[in-house]
């Protein structure tokens, strides 16, 4: 089983816990202990479908800005064929109108 890595939050979360005292990791242990919320499955579970809500929405968020980004790199793209496209025209005309025997 591959080991799990830990990010910079985690470590300096654990940083942070190392430094308090004992008393003090007792101390918030027994304040969440006593608050019956969180000892309430619902509320963690509500938590972790905030959670989920919410990278479900960043996620789809990026999509949208990726997908608006190459929409409009293809957009310029098509603007410099169109512009390539009416210099060319102009320049065949110019040379249609600059041959002996046009009209």
């Amino acid at each position: 089983m591959p080991r799990r890595t830990l990010s910079e939050g985690e470590k300096t979360a654990m940083k942070e816990g190392r430094g308090r005292t004992a008393a003090e990791r007792l101390e918030a242990h027994r304040i969440l202990s006593e608050n019956p919320q969180f000892l309430n499955p619902k509320f963690w579970k509500r938590e972790d479908e905030n959670l989920l809500q919410a990278v479900e929405k960043a996620i789809s968020k990026g999509r949208r800005l990726a997908i608006a980004d190459e929409l409009s790199r293809v957009q310029k793209l098509l603007a410099d064929v169109k512009a390539e496209r009416a210099r060319a025209a102009a320049e065949a005309r110019a040379v249609a109108k600059a041959r002996p025997g046009a009209k």
